[in-house]
């Protein structure tokens, strides 16, 4: 599935710019489950217990992604 990765970046850029996952859903066109999956993966693979932690890591908005 060759959305999954884009999509998932997405999720990783956008949330420290404080998005919503519906805002973030609405604008990868996914649905928000699809974005809460991401999210969680994202937060799993990275140890890390909720996106506040995550949008420390990235503090700008499309610094990174996740490993």
């Amino acid at each position: 599935m060759s959305r999954s990765p884009t999509a998932r970046s997405r999720c990783w850029s956008t949330w420290p710019a404080g998005y919503s996952n519906q805002e973030i859903a609405d604008e990868s066109v996914i649905s928000e489950r699809t974005v809460r999956t991401h999210v969680s993966n994202i937060l799993s693979k990275l140890h890390l217990a909720n996106r506040t932690q995550a949008a420390a890591l990235c503090p700008q908005r499309g610094s990174g992604q996740p490993g």
